[in-house]
């Protein structure tokens, strides 16, 4: 998805939930300081261009899951990466707005993952805090203007935006692997309603993705697209 694709999903998205895009501006300025030395350009991932790609959110069958799962490459989104870790391992790739374990992210990316740090109105704070205790080489993303460094692949979950990334590098495949979109898991403090919201626009963007790669999706455990 280009830019001016995203562009009126963007709007939409903005409005549904109140979010500023003059923050989502500002977050994207600041971690382009903060990551300027370790920020990598989008070939950083080039290994896994024209890949199978399995990508990996967090349902509640999730466990269940990934014990059948077998060898191959994983994106995985932040919120599914203790489950993931503990049945997998080290995924090929963790794409976050750091509203996880830091430590974990920091143990994956020293056991060979990528990460793609995303940036966002509400999550400057985390940035600046966990961003400089990354290794060097992240990929940066913002679902504002992209710049430099920072790229807008399209997405608004960490599930759906990595989905969105493996579709840019050509994924001979993408399997989308524990999304429940009627059934949202999550943590303490998490507001559910607002998170069923999320999970709706996530849903249709992935069904616009599907659509755009002429895959027909179809809601499950395993969805190809």
């Amino acid at each position: 998805m280009d830019y001016t694709e995203w562009i009126p999903w963007y709007d939409d998205i903005c409005n549904h939930f109140g979010y500023s895009q003059a923050e989502d501006y500002l977050s994207s300025l600041l971690l382009d300081r903060i990551a300027h030395k370790k920020a990598s350009a989008v070939s950083f991932l080039n290994e896994f261009t024209g890949s199978n790609i399995q990508v990996v959110g967090n349902g509640p069958n999730l466990r269940e899951i990934l014990e059948d799962a077998g060898p191959g490459i994983y994106f995985v989104a932040d919120s599914a990466l203790s489950s993931f870790f503990r049945i997998l391992g080290p995924p090929d790739a963790i794409v976050t707005d750091l509203d996880g374990d830091p430590d974990l992210i920091i143990k994956c990316q020293d056991e060979g993952s990528r990460v793609v740090v995303h940036a966002h109105g509400d999550n400057q704070e985390k940035l600046g805090r966990i961003v400089p205790g990354l290794k060097e080489e992240i990929l940066c993303t913002t679902q504002n203007v992209p710049f430099g460094k920072i790229y807008n692949f399209g997405g608004f979950t960490d599930g759906d935006r990595a989905a969105f990334l493996a579709d840019y590098l050509g994924a001979k495949s993408i399997t989308l692997l524990g999304f429940n979109f009627r059934l949202p898991t999550t943590k303490a403090g998490t507001d559910l309603a607002v998170k069923a919201e999320k999970l709706k626009f996530a849903e249709r963007l992935l069904v616009y993705l599907a659509s755009s790669r002429g895959k027909k999706f179809t809601a499950g455990n395993v969805i190809e697209i």
